[in-house]
Formats: C-alpha cells, structure tokens, sequence
C-alpha cells in the first residue's frame, strides 16, 4: 500500500515526520494520516515525496522494471536452464548504487567504467 511506501521512504532516510511534514509544508498531523493510510496524498505531495527522496513516481509507488545483473564476457553466467534469474528491483539499491548506474548510463566512456569495476573484482 501506498502508505507502506511512504513510512518505508522516510525511516530509510531517517528523516523525523516533523522534518518531513515541515518540508512539504502541511502539518505533521496531516502528513502522519498519510502514513496511517487514514488519508491519499494528492499527486502533487506523491510528486514532492519523490522529488525529495530522487526516485521516480514509479519508484515511489514500487512498481520499478526489475535490473538484470550479470557480467556480458561471461555467457555461462545465466544458463537456459536455469529456473529463475537473480533479478533486483532498483529501487531495492542503496543511494550510492542509484549514482554509480546514473553515472554509467549518462557517461561517453562506458567501456573504460566496466574495466575499472571488472579489475576490482
């Protein structure tokens, strides 16, 4: 629900509901019924909740693509057989891991990126 998420959102970030209800300017009464589930924010506090915690409005609500990790030289890694693959939501990643895959996506020099992170291995 989406209460769940937004309780799971703030104790993750260890942010107080005072900070937070002070952030979005509401009082924290109103922003604890939302926690409760008692009452729905409007799309535009989902959309500053978001914006807050940099994560997507999908991400916000949980229903993120899941992230296949594997490593593309190794073509035995994932076998046909295989009756299911290690799949991991990215909103299930640490800040830290959404910069790292941020920054490799939006960079001109992937391939160089790949081999620092294979050679640490």
């Amino acid at each position: 629900m989406l209460n769940d998420r937004i309780v799971h959102f703030r104790t993750y970030n260890k942010i107080e509901p005072e900070t937070l209800a002070k952030t979005l300017n509401i009082p924290t009464e109103e922003y604890l019924k939302y926690e409760d589930g008692s009452v729905m924010p409007d799309i535009a506090t989902i959309t500053e909740l978001a914006k807050i915690y940099k994560v997507t409005i999908p991400e916000f609500y949980g229903s993120t693509p899941r992230l296949i990790l594997q490593d593309s030289d190794d073509e035995n890694l994932f076998k046909e057989n295989d009756a299911e693959l290690e799949l991991l939501k990215f909103s299930e990643l640490s800040i830290d891991e959404k910069e790292m895959i941020l920054t490799y996506r939006m960079s001109e020099n992937k391939e160089q990126i790949y081999k620092m992170i294979v050679d640490k291995k």
